[in-house]
């Protein structure tokens, strides 16, 4: 089967979780519904490329989040983000304003949540 076919090509790479299940997905009768949307932001501009003897290329690590990277997020509208560093003073701000963001995207589509009546 398909899944099998690709499970044992992705089997040998040391994070195939990453890449199973997209693959899977747009190699399948439903890649034409998916939603076509970045749920994840971060940011690679100038990232350092690296590598690790447990993973089988190099990578990026993403660059820390900070306040100037505020307006990209909101006009992307993902649903996480990566990486926000509480330590660095340039970050303090970022997470409380993500959670309002979040809040506010979160009650507009679902609306606003409240407890059970008793």
């Amino acid at each position: 089967s398909l899944v099998h076919a690709v499970y044992d090509d992705l089997s040998a790479l040391s994070i195939p979780e990453e890449t199973f299940f997209q693959t899977v997905l747009m190699s399948s009768s439903f890649c034409l519904s998916l939603v076509k949307h970045d749920f994840l932001y971060l940011d690679l501009y100038d990232a350092p490329w690296r590598t690790s003897p447990d993973s089988d290329f190099p990578f990026q690590s993403p660059r820390a989040l900070n306040a100037t990277h505020l307006a990209e997020i909101a006009r992307d509208e993902p649903w996480f983000v990566r990486k926000v560093d509480v330590e660095r003073p340039a970050s303090l701000g970022l997470r409380p304003t993500l959670d309002a963001t979040a809040a506010g995207r979160a009650s507009r589509f679902w609306g606003e949540a409240a407890p059970p009546e008793e």
